[in-house]
């Protein structure tokens, strides 16, 4: 697409007015187009102009119109991607009962989850995409709607599960870790009952 150059034009005292045109107060505007390099304003994907920004602000215009813009983009991450993730992926906006302290550790333990995801997002990329994939195919609404069991390995693996599915992991683990005792005990000429007796609980 080429080089994005950025229009800006900022004003001043701009008044604010509610909905029954009572004066609230003056406000601060920064209005933008994203341009190509010749000028012209960008094009997106169904061949329409991309639309102007308006940014109306409290924040003073000491700085360059450009400066509002940025803050505002980054605001922008943090609440149409960064709260919608935490909404739609986690359910953190449902609240976990009346009680805060029930709240609290939720939305806690929600950020904690998210943290990790991110950072496991970030070491491999393609793993998570894999992973995201089964997990939007068996968790329903949400990475926490049905997913009760959340596993953090030390080797630095993140695993959602259902407890069902969890439960199989666990069972197949067992069955295994007792097939290779049995297996040893009797490589060994060991008598079962001491193989029982010896098992651990």
């Amino acid at each position: 697409m080429g080089a994005i150059r950025v229009r800006a034009a900022a004003v001043e005292d701009v008044p604010l007015y509610d909905e029954k045109g009572k004066l609230l107060g003056q406000v601060n505007a920064v209005v933008t187009d994203e341009v190509d390099e010749s000028g012209k304003r960008l094009v997106g994907e169904d061949g329409k102009e991309r639309p102007r920004f308006y940014y109306v602000t409290t924040l003073p215009l000491t700085k360059r119109a450009y400066r509002i813009r940025a803050l505002y983009r980054q605001r922008w991450v943090i609440e149409n991607q960064g709260f919608r993730e935490l909404a739609q992926d986690w359910s953190i906006n449902i609240l976990a009962g009346r009680r805060f302290a029930a709240n609290y550790a939720r939305i806690a333990f929600v950020l904690m989850l998210y943290s990790v995801e991110r950072v496991m997002r970030m070491r491999d990329k393609a793993g998570w995409a894999k992973e995201r994939e089964r997990v939007k195919q068996i968790a329903g609404r949400g990475l926490l709607g049905g997913l009760t069991v959340v596993v953090y390995t030390p080797a630095g693996r993140l695993g959602l599960f259902k407890v069902r599915q969890y439960g199989e992991i666990v069972r197949r683990a067992e069955r295994n870790r007792l097939k290779a005792l049995v297996q040893s005990y009797h490589e060994r000429g060991r008598d079962l009952k001491d193989l029982l007796d010896n098992i651990e609980p």
